[in-house]
């Protein structure tokens, strides 16, 4: 099983950045049992033709946290961008203007 959850205004890359994250500890969906894949396989395309009526392509990264640790816990970044957008210019533009942001107010 797995659950979706919005992501803080402070840790937001984009307007309706989220997570699907499955409800087992597991380091990584490599090794989900059937149930949790069918279910962020659900979360998957119901996000994709959500943010599609949108105007918006989705981009969806897994992030492996706490390796090391006896609890990992892996989670799917869910990003929503403009449709027109190619995701590595996408990308590039955020951290630029991270990067401007830490100069200014660090």
């Amino acid at each position: 099983m797995s659950y979706l959850r919005l992501q803080s205004p402070k840790q937001s890359i984009a307007e309706g950045h989220c997570l699907i994250v499955p409800t087992e500890h597991i380091p990584s969906t490599r090794v989900a049992d059937d149930n949790t894949l069918i279910d962020i396989r659900n979360f998957k395309k119901s996000l994709v033709r959500m943010f599609a009526a949108e105007g918006k392509q989705v981009l969806f990264m897994e992030l492996a946290k706490g390796l090391d640790r006896s609890r990992s816990h892996t989670c799917i970044e869910v990003v929503p961008i403009p449709g027109s957008s190619q995701p590595e210019l996408f990308f590039k533009q955020a951290f630029e203007q991270a990067s401007s942001e830490w100069d200014t107010n660090h």
